[in-house]
């Protein structure tokens, strides 16, 4: 019977060691290692999105922080667009610059 993962979370913090594992969990989800984008026996889920949220800071950006990474479905964005329309959550929007 196949399971799936439905969220992770680490304590961490900024150090190297602390940034490698970071780097590793996210390797092990892509991999399927950890089956959150794919049920237990590696099939992948569709429509399912990883989404990663910070949060229980022990200080500022040298401190350590858990790391929680999500399975989410497309109307997890339609809900949280709701909660920020009614004043719960700031929205902030990231432009991605590209090179030429």
């Amino acid at each position: 019977m196949a399971y799936k993962l439905k969220k992770i979370t680490i304590r961490t913090d900024n150090s190297k060691e602390g940034i490698k594992n970071i780097e590793n969990i996210w390797k092990d989800i892509v991999s399927g290692k950890l089956p959150i984008l794919f049920d237990s026996e590696h099939v992948f889920q569709q429509g399912i999105s990883p989404v990663s949220k910070y949060s229980n800071y022990s200080s500022d950006e040298n401190g350590d922080y858990d790391l929680t990474i999500m399975a989410v479905t497309a109307n997890f964005f339609q809900k949280m667009d709701a909660e920020v329309s009614k004043g719960y959550y700031k929205k902030y929007d990231e432009k991605m610059k590209t090179e030429t």
